[in-house]
């Protein structure tokens, strides 16, 4: 049978699995229990690992994690995963990653699939009060990338930080930012000098008629946010799409 541990919260997963072996050896303390590093996995070796089972048991724990992007290794337990699902043995297989693409997702669902118990568990994003440097990145970035790039940061911004109106927020500050840099100068404008100076170089290149509409579209968005939230990513990634 398969235990399975999945997901990106590493200290929480780690601590479960341990939790897990002790428990399985306090109820069976006959079993053997094996530790296998990934580079160890081979047709040959898991062949002879089930060969020689537990001393007093006909039963053995093994453990092992972080294969599924490993081309052999992964080819050689895609191979066992319904008889590792049919055994007595225990097999408690964790795949830990802080970021799982497509091809990945696809091997851990197969994993998911034949384990007679996954246990998954991936951190929180960030809350809406904590900014991440991939936000400052994008804002600063706004009214100066071209569309594509925009997009690609503006994706970036999404896997960093739970809220859309976090991300809304900081546009709408910085655009009315450039908008106060009309005055003549920083202590005219209300803004900090560095601030002032950087929106009034955006100003200049955008001009004051794109900010304006920057401001109306923003705040719309912002108008919409309030009645459903959720939409919040949705609705930026529209206007980033359309934005000229």
């Amino acid at each position: 049978m398969i235990y399975f541990f999945t997901g990106n919260n590493h200290k929480e997963l780690i601590q479960k699995k341990q939790d897990l072996i002790k428990a399985l050896q306090t109820k069976q303390p006959g079993a053997s229990v094996v530790q296998v590093d990934s580079e160890e996995i081979t047709a040959d070796f898991i062949e002879g690992l089930f060969e020689t089972q537990g001393l007093f048991l006909d039963k053995q724990i093994v453990s092992f994690g972080q294969v599924c992007e490993e081309k052999d290794q992964w080819a050689v337990l895609k191979k066992n995963l319904k008889d590792f699902a049919e055994r007595e043995d225990i097999i408690i297989w964790s795949e830990i990653h802080t970021k799982v693409l497509a091809p990945l997702k696809k091997k851990i669902e197969e994993i998911k699939k034949l384990s007679q118990k996954t246990v998954e568990l991936n951190k929180a994003k960030e809350s809406s009060n904590e900014q991440s440097p991939e936000l400052f990145t994008f804002a600063g970035q706004f009214f100066t990338l071209p569309k594509k790039n925009l997009w690609v940061a503006f994706q970036k911004v999404r896997d960093e930080v739970a809220d859309g109106d976090v991300p809304l927020n900081m546009l709408l500050w910085q655009t009315r930012a450039i908008l106060q840099s009309r005055a003549s100068n920083a202590e005219d404008s209300g803004l900090k000098p560095f601030v002032y100076s950087k929106s009034r170089v955006l100003l200049d290149r955008r001009g004051e008629k794109d900010i304006k509409n920057t401001l109306v579209e923003l705040t719309k968005i912002g108008q919409e946010m309030r009645m459903d939230k959720k939409k919040g990513y949705i609705l930026l990634e529209q206007y980033i799409l359309n934005r000229s």
